[in-house]
């Protein structure tokens, strides 16, 4: 299959796209059939070898996805071949496939699969930190650092419908 491979750790000059071995799924993975993937910050500090991808994940880039279901796990449940579905997994989304726990799956509904490519990363990150750590509730004044970036500007939205007084 075709992927944006790296030929070493870089810049976007060392990204080229190449073939691959076309990844089987293990018995609790889907394998997705991509339309489309995101490129986020992660992606960027990986390609330049500064962020170790994780044991076992593809060295492939790539961890949020959109596309089509092309097989299923002996012991998936959840999902069936040709549903659409989007995904957040620790590499391989830059590909023409992806295979994917499927816990990490989630189906398209009525989103783009442009859009629903780039949610999780940025708004997972973001809710953790707003909700889980943060615990904002109404009232609260709230300071988001690099509210400028995809993170950011997903939790000043967060923040908001939690009914955060002030944003800064």
């Amino acid at each position: 299959m075709k992927a944006v491979l790296t030929k070493q750790p870089g810049g976007v000059d060392q990204l080229y796209i190449g073939e691959t071995d076309k990844p089987t799924p293990g018995p609790k993975e889907v394998l997705i059939k991509v339309h489309c993937f995101a490129l986020n910050r992660m992606d960027a500090i990986q390609r330049e070898g500064r962020y170790p991808v994780p044991p076992g994940a593809s060295q492939v880039l790539g961890v949020e996805v959109a596309g089509e279901v092309a097989a299923v796990g002996a012991e998936t449940s959840r999902f069936m071949v040709g549903d659409k579905v989007f995904a957040l997994m620790y590499g391989g989304g830059y590909a023409q496939y992806a295979a994917v726990d499927e816990g990490s799956v989630h189906p398209l509904g009525s989103l783009s699969m442009e859009l629903a490519s780039s949610l999780l990363e940025c708004w997972y990150t973001a809710y953790q930190a707003v909700h889980c750590i943060g615990n904002v509730q109404k009232g609260d004044d709230v300071l988001i650092h690099a509210a400028a970036g995809g993170v950011g500007t997903a939790a000043i939205q967060l923040a908001k419908r939690a009914g955060a007084r002030r944003i800064f």
